[in-house]
């Protein structure tokens, strides 16, 4: 039910493979041609994306995120060989994925939501390519300076490749990155990116904890990992007269929630419902140097194929709550899964209050999964 748990559009089948039953099906639209397709795309924008927090792609687990600007009419032929299963190379693949990106892409913006991407180290084992991971950065500064007017939001700080990405975000004014299992990957790495972006880059775009787990028992865990590191970070940073005692204090309910609620995540949900955000507060507008980015939580709709980078998967904790009152049986929507800090209160210390004190059940501390 997207008016009960924040969620991402998931574009990864828009524009990988693509998947044409599961995106086109639920819209009615017979497609034929790469035109009918966008509009496949425009209609799951048009009719969920007032419901959605951002839009979402892990397609980093088979590629690079190095997406150029191609024309649809260089693509279309390659397009139409795809719906008849004809092979492409892997250089007009390349050139289909990088269009449709930039169409998602594009809708994402004009939707006035951010765009999620997987950056950095992989699930499971045994097929990671270091060197694609290494070039993520530089893709993402391309990105950025492609789209300006785009807010891209970089998960998991692009693990062990995070210091180039300490300069993206200080660099372009459209770049946020997220710690989401950054604490579980490693957190002794995660502590060192912490203390170096904080006398480096802007603080308020840094987000520091997403649950990334699909049960809710591992996210107490996790939260406790992001509390130590996050401490620690602080007291290291005064301890050796970076900081100041109440300059370190200051940062705390920022970088822990309070930038995710500046920016727009907690006020779209509640606007949707109730016209505003329940505090009687102007939502409209900027409040933190960028409009009203959707950031700070990463979303997932189960741990499984995705992360091997296989289209968005169809599962969710409780699917009624998707089928209802809005219909979603492919899961192309998918459930705020690596959810972070700032939503409700749950975890003492952590910051969790939503702006009525309401407890929400889209906090990590009730449900978070994936990368």
């Amino acid at each position: 039910m997207p008016t009960l748990l924040m969620q991402d559009i998931s574009t990864l089948g828009m524009f990988q493979g693509p998947d044409f039953a599961k995106y086109s099906r639920p819209t009615g639209i017979q497609v034929s041609s790469l035109a009918d397709w966008h509009r496949v795309i425009d209609w799951w924008f048009m009719t969920y994306g007032r419901f959605a927090v951002a839009a979402k792609s892990q397609n980093a687990y088979s590629r690079d995120i190095d997406y150029e600007k191609v024309p649809p009419e260089k693509v279309e032929g390659v397009f139409k060989k795809i719906m008849t299963g004809q092979p492409v190379s892997p250089e007009d693949k390349k050139a289909l994925e990088d269009h449709l990106f930039w169409v998602t892409t594009d809708r994402a913006t004009m939707a006035d939501l951010p765009v999620k991407l997987h950056t950095g180290y992989y699930v499971g084992h045994d097929y990671m390519p270091l060197s694609r991971l290494a070039s993520n950065p530089d893709s993402a500064a391309a990105l950025c300076r492609l789209s300006p007017d785009t807010r891209f939001v970089f998960m998991h700080i692009c693990y062990p490749f995070y210091e180039p990405m300490i300069a993206l975000a200080k660099h372009y004014t459209n770049a946020y990155l997220d710690m989401c299992w950054a604490w579980i990957i490693n957190p002794v790495a995660a502590k060192d990116f912490l203390k170096k972006f904080l006398v480096t880059a802007p603080s308020n775009k840094i987000f520091t904890f997403g649950g990334d787990y699909y049960p809710v028992e591992p996210v107490l865990g996790h939260a406790t990992l992001a509390r130590h590191g996050i401490a620690l970070t602080l007291s290291e940073l005064v301890e050796e007269g970076w900081l100041s005692l109440p300059n370190a204090m200051d940062l705390i309910d920022p970088i822990m929630h309070e930038n995710a609620r500046r920016h727009g995540l907690s006020q779209r949900k509640s606007q949707t419902e109730h016209g505003g955000d329940g505090t009687g507060e102007d939502v409209s507008g900027a409040r933190c140097g960028h409009p009203r980015v959707a950031a700070g939580v990463d979303i997932h709709p189960s741990v499984g194929q995705a992360h091997q980078g296989v289209g968005p998967l169809q599962h969710h904790p409780r699917p009624e709550l998707l089928r209802h009152p809005l219909e979603d049986p492919d899961g192309v929507l998918q459930d705020l899964g690596d959810r972070h800090v700032g939503e409700a209160r749950h975890l003492p210390g952590m910051g969790c209050e939503d702006g009525g004190g309401r407890p929400a059940l889209d906090h990590p501390c009730i449900l978070g999964h994936g990368r």
